[in-house]
């Protein structure tokens, strides 16, 4: 009755166009710390988390519920799941500490330690990333009905060994379903691999069907997250390749007001495309070739990304009132709802959202 799940709506709005999903929770009543989230990213991009603290008891819901949180807070920085795995182990030892020191009775075996399993989903692309800490259930059901039960190799605990944690990348059709379930305690019987093999091995089922075999396999009081994914259609999603040339703004500028025209987005056209030129110019001027311009249809709005493969930081910049330059990334941050960056190893990616944020009520 400890686990703690959180799909409000809000989320359910915010990630849809990405996966479907199912969750299941089956209740024992020992205290466990069991969690899943599923948290959606810029760019449509969708985090999908399934946890569990080992020692079970109100402290393990205690350090469950703070987990959770620098999960949500950690998430905000667009990490890649390992890195992201890396600060929540630290936090745990974080936790660690202050729990030994606010008990007398405090020993190493009080010492909270944590599974965790981290994927990141882009349904423009089809790409999962995925990092896992412990042994905690996470397989990949492609739509053929082919089940990849270790597309990640174990990792350690978080608040025991530490990183390095186990990673991995896969390129995932439409349709494919990921499955995510807390791992059980020791002297927990746990879900059989042959149970949860057949009940993996018919996607043509939708999840919530799924989710109903794979409940019975739950050890008690752990959480199951399922999600079926998607990808954006041509309505929805447009990318081209920039060349690295300044004289070429002026075509992104084009091919984005044509676009926006297309697509029929209440927005204004100036905006949309200074954003997006701003943008490309900032990747051509600091950064490094191939440039890759991607707009995508969010609500009322638009996502505008610029990839490049430099790995300098953007820097918003305040210029005086002489200077020619030195003001793209602040304009951009006047105009834009939300604008950030991330890095992948092979670059990085800013990103603008416009328009995608609804009026408050007056």
């Amino acid at each position: 009755m400890y686990a703690l799940q959180s799909w409000p709506l809000r989320q359910h709005e915010a990630t849809q166009r990405a996966v479907d999903v199912a969750q299941r929770h089956r209740p024992g009543g020992t205290g466990a710390g069991s969690w899943y989230d599923v948290i959606p990213l810029p760019g449509a991009r969708v985090a999908l988390v399934a946890g569990q603290v080992e020692n079970p008891g109100l402290s393990a819901v205690a350090t469950m519920s703070r987990l959770r949180t620098a999960v949500h807070s950690l998430s905000t920085l667009d990490l890649d799941p390992h890195e992201l795995l890396a600060r929540l182990h630290t936090t745990t030892r974080r936790l660690s500490g202050e729990q030994s020191d606010a008990s007398a009775l405090g020993s190493a075996a009080d010492e909270p330690t944590a599974s965790c399993t981290i994927a990141v989903y882009d349904p423009a692309v089809g790409r999962l990333d995925v990092a896992r800490a412990g042994t905690s259930l996470f397989a990949v059901v492609r739509p053929d009905g082919s089940v990849d039960d270790r597309p990640v190799e174990d990792g350690p605990l978080l608040g025991a060994e530490g990183p390095p944690f186990a990673c991995a990348t896969h390129q995932l059709p439409e349709g494919s379903t990921v499955c995510l379930a807390s791992a059980p305690a020791p002297g927990d019987e746990g879900a059989r691999p042959d149970g949860v093999m057949a009940a993996l091995s018919r996607p043509d089922r939708d999840p919530e069907a799924m989710a109903d075999d794979l409940e019975r396999l739950l050890a008690p009081d752990r959480v199951l997250l399922l999600a079926r994914t998607r990808r954006l259609s041509a309505d929805e999603l447009a990318v081209w390749e920039i060349p690295f040339d300044f004289a070429e703004v002026g075509t992104a500028r084009t091919l984005v007001e044509d676009r926006v025209a297309r697509w029929g987005l209440a927005l204004d056209p100036f905006a949309v495309t200074l954003v997006a030129s701003e943008l490309v110019t900032n990747a051509i001027r600091y950064g490094a070739a191939p440039i890759t311009l991607r707009l995508m249809k969010e609500g009322p709005g638009l996502v505008c990304e610029v990839s490049d493969a430099g790995q300098a930081a953007p820097h918003l910049r305040h210029a005086k009132a002489v200077d020619e330059g030195g003001r793209g990334l602040l304009i951009c941050a006047s105009i834009a709802d939300d604008w950030g960056v991330r890095y992948t190893d092979a670059g990085k990616t800013v990103w603008a959202e416009i328009g995608t944020k609804a009026p408050s009520p007056g």
